[in-house]
């Protein structure tokens, strides 16, 4: 296994011990327990700011991303797939409710 996928491997599978998940044979919890451990390990592999470099940097290429990151092609999906873009600002994690979001980056 690559360094980078190693990493991200190791991330996800501790994931599923801070979050208390047991192993189950229900395939929609386990897809929960798995969709869960990847948002955790991209928000705890990949900061707002070394993400939106990367972006910048790489034009949004995944893989060229995943790499400047050090994390698997994966988190990278899986962080993009955490931000709601607005004009004003790019949420991370967003919710239902003013003030519920992980991290807040304002745009030019």
């Amino acid at each position: 296994m690559r360094g980078r996928v190693l990493r991200g491997v190791m991330c996800h599978e501790i994931a599923h011990h801070v979050l208390g998940h047991r192993p189950t044979d229900f395939g929609l919890m386990r897809k929960r327990q798995e969709a869960a451990a990847n948002a955790w390990a991209a928000q705890t592999l990949i900061t707002p700011t070394a993400y939106a470099e990367a972006e910048q940097h790489h034009g949004g290429h995944v893989t060229s991303m995943a790499i400047a990151l050090n994390v698997p092609d994966e988190l990278v999906v899986v962080f993009r797939s955490l931000l709601l873009r607005t004009d004003d600002a790019v949420y991370v994690d967003p919710r239902m409710g003013a003030g519920q979001f992980a991290h807040r980056i304002e745009v030019g």
